[in-house]
This record gives C-alpha cells, structure tokens and sequence, in this order.
C-alpha cells in the first residue's frame, strides 16, 4: 500500500523496486541505522517539521508512541536509512524488479533479481 501511494506520486515512469531482507541488512549494518516516523522527501502537501530528532538510532524510536499516533504497528516507521552507504546492498536485496502505476495499480513490468 506505501509504495503503490508513493510510486502514485511519480506515476509518469516506471522504478527500479528493492525488496531487502531487513534481517540481513540490520546484522551488517544495525550500528549505522536510524528510523523516521515519516516520509522526510516529502514536503507536499504538508512539510512536516524536521530537525535533530528526526532520524533516531533504534533504542531511541518511540515505536509504542508513533504505533499509536500513525494508526498501527505498520504505520509506526515509515523510513529507515544508513548512514552514508550500502556498498553490499545487492547482497541484502531479496527481489529486484521494475515496476509502475497503471490505471491506479502497481504493475509488475519485469524481475531483475530473485534470490
């Protein structure tokens, strides 16, 4: 649903989409992870405020807090970056495919990758 919503906003060409194995991400990379409550891209069409507390390491996300603000455990984290970069990424990436929006849907153009 989030990425069919987001993919909404760019509709006019079709993505490159990364599945990653989130386990596997987090036991190379967890000491350079933080955690959003949001989506910090967009600024449209609300710019929600940002600042030093925007992206948390784990242990300081108010995940209780933001499951019950966003409406449920799946709303609770909307963003989790790396700090600066996955060089190994392919190592950690269950499916890769190209996808688009076609009359409101997602549509699954071609797999690129499939462990």
């Amino acid at each position: 649903e989030r990425l069919q919503t987001l993919m909404g906003a760019y509709s006019d060409q079709p993505h490159v989409v990364l599945e990653i194995d989130t386990e596997k991400l987090l036991s190379v990379h967890g000491d350079k992870v933080c955690l959003a409550p949001m989506n910090t891209g967009c600024t449209s069409p609300m710019a929600f405020p940002r600042g030093a507390t925007t992206f948390l390491r784990p242990e300081d996300y108010d995940f209780d807090g933001n499951r019950r603000k966003k409406g449920g455990p799946t709303k609770a984290i909307v963003e989790l970056t790396v700090e600066y970069s996955v060089p190994d990424i392919a190592a950690c990436t269950r499916r890769a495919s190209h996808q688009k929006i076609e009359n409101g849907k997602l549509k699954l153009l071609e797999w690129l990758h499939e462990n």
